[in-house]
């Protein structure tokens, strides 16, 4: 028997080629057209199977699309990412999958929507506690010529103090220009912001808002004193265990005996340390801490701390479980206690000496 070799047929068709008599690779899922606002980022996905298994690359406009400073290809080149897109990637991206059986093409457009196509940022937005779980938010409703290209708001929530990674989301209908958020925890403060959506992308995010749950104001924190030098004291403070549970600090301070405390100082919800300077040498001074929120202020917490002696620390701290010193009371004890000690060690040095001379 003779044996007649007979060469390959080459077949082109839509969308690829193949080599006669075995299947060109198969796209699973096939790129999709998008509309993405300008500096924000677009994903594409490609995936194809074939024997043996394709190889991808990407194309920009019919040229190889290499990997730079905002694109990036992973899982084997099947996700094609752009970050901080502009104009420039305006353009239509194609996937090739190619083996030997073969090529296959499939391809997506991206288009990028510049500030002036997007809707405007919401106005007006401002948020009250309704419970102790719950808040509402409303905004401006805006005019009708702008509506009309809204599709829908994203409403974006993080609790003060946690980080943006835990950030929850809710959709909004087109028509709702109020919102109540649930199932959320008592006394705790929440940022929120909202985005108008359309069908070219989103708009920039409204001003931020902080509002606190019902439910109490924070508990009065523990603070500690160290005096610096001469003329400044370091204040510092435990946090709230949880998060949101403070919105932020207040530390106030006064000369003894003086009747007002200088303006408070407004620390926020992170910061745990606070020094004093230029406080007057050798005087007394009461300090004063609150934590407050939404709700108001905590009780106070307050330390009589002395600048006589560089280098001396109070160790002492406020809260129920510590002295709450109050006008004085601190540096009046001290004196009782240094007077009852000095006489003991009077009386017993008479005493040593009597009882020795009669000895004699």
């Amino acid at each position: 028997m003779t044996h007649i070799s007979v060469p390959a047929l080459s077949v082109s068709g839509r969308g690829g080629s193949r080599v006669y008599g075995q299947p060109p690779p198969e796209f699973l899922q096939w790129p999709q057209s998008v509309s993405k606002p300008a500096g924000g980022s677009a994903v594409f996905t490609c995936v194809a199977q074939g024997v043996p298994e394709p190889h991808l690359i990407w194309l920009k406009n019919g040229k190889v699309l290499m990997p730079g400073h905002n694109v990036k290809l992973t899982n084997n080149n099947s996700t094609l990412a752009l970050t901080r897109i502009s104009s420039e990637d305006e353009a239509i991206y194609q996937c090739i999958a190619e083996n030997s059986a073969g090529t296959n093409q499939a391809s997506a457009r991206l288009a990028v929507a510049q500030a002036k196509d997007l809707p405007a940022a919401p106005q007006g937005l401002t948020a009250i506690g309704l419970s102790t779980i719950a808040l509402q938010i409303t905004w401006n409703q805006p005019p009708a010529n702008v509506t009309d290209s809204i599709i829908g708001y994203v409403l974006h929530i993080r609790k003060i103090g946690e980080p943006d990674s835990l950030e929850l989301q809710e959709a909004i209908s087109k028509d709702t220009f109020q919102h109540d958020v649930t199932n959320l925890e008592p006394a705790t403060t929440y940022s929120l912001y909202l985005k108008a959506f359309s069908p070219l992308g989103a708009s920039q995010q409204s001003y931020t808002v902080v509002t606190t749950t019902l439910g109490g104001v924070p508990t009065p924190p523990t603070f500690f004193t160290k005096v610096i030098n001469s003329s400044t004291v370091q204040v510092l403070w435990e946090l709230p265990s949880k998060a949101g549970k403070a919105e932020g600090f207040r530390l106030s301070y006064r000369r003894v005996p003086h009747a007002d405390f200088e303006r408070p100082i407004q620390l926020p919800y992170h910061i745990n340390a606070h020094t004093i300077s230029k406080l007057e040498s050798g005087a007394v001074y009461e300090v004063k801490l609150v934590a407050y929120n939404g709700n108001g202020e905590s009780d106070f917490s307050k330390r009589l701390v002395s600048l006589a002696e560089e280098g001396m620390s109070d160790q002492t701290s406020g809260g129920d479980s510590l002295c709450q010193c109050r006008d004085g009371e601190a540096s009046l004890g001290s004196i009782v206690i240094g007077i009852h000690i000095g006489t003991a060690c009077i009386i017993f040095c008479v005493l040593f000496l009597m009882f020795g001379y009669r000895r004699k």
